[in-house]
């Protein structure tokens, strides 16, 4: 898959999906190619300056769309260069895919127990669950 910098992102509506609601947003790349992707999210996961991988799935007169991921080489949670900067390696905070992963999975916990609720009211609980989760997955 190509690698590129996102230069923007922009909401491109919704889409209600057997599985749920979707969200789209119309992602353009430092290398001229644009495309909307759907995520689950009214958030995207990746910021303008990213470096990312992405791939066309398809393409009709109303434009091209795809997916959109953190590149395969590069650690979850590696720094992204800014412009005019040279990447430098971070140190590595252990773990980092099981950082993700209990993260994610502590919202889905949090949010199956206690119901959806405003994120400034969750933030520290779901923190507190996804230290549980990664201790765990640290230690087996």
């Amino acid at each position: 898959m190509p690698k590129a910098t996102i230069k923007n992102i922009s909401g491109a509506g919704t889409w209600d999906s057997p599985n749920g609601i979707l969200y789209k947003f119309e992602y353009s790349f430092d290398d001229n190619v644009t495309i909307k992707v759907n995520h689950k999210t009214e958030r995207p996961p990746f910021s303008e300056g990213n470096i990312v991988e992405y791939e066309i799935k398809g393409t009709n007169t109303y434009g091209s769309w795809g997916k959109v991921s953190r590149p395969e080489s590069e650690p979850f949670d590696a720094p992204q260069p800014t412009k005019g900067t040279q990447p430098t390696s971070a140190p590595k905070r252990g773990g980092s895919q099981a950082g993700s992963f209990a993260l994610s999975y502590a919202k889905d916990v949090y949010i199956g127990l206690y119901g959806p609720k405003e994120p400034a009211e969750v933030a520290q609980d779901i923190t507190e669950i996804a230290e549980i989760f990664k201790t765990w997955l640290d230690e087996n």
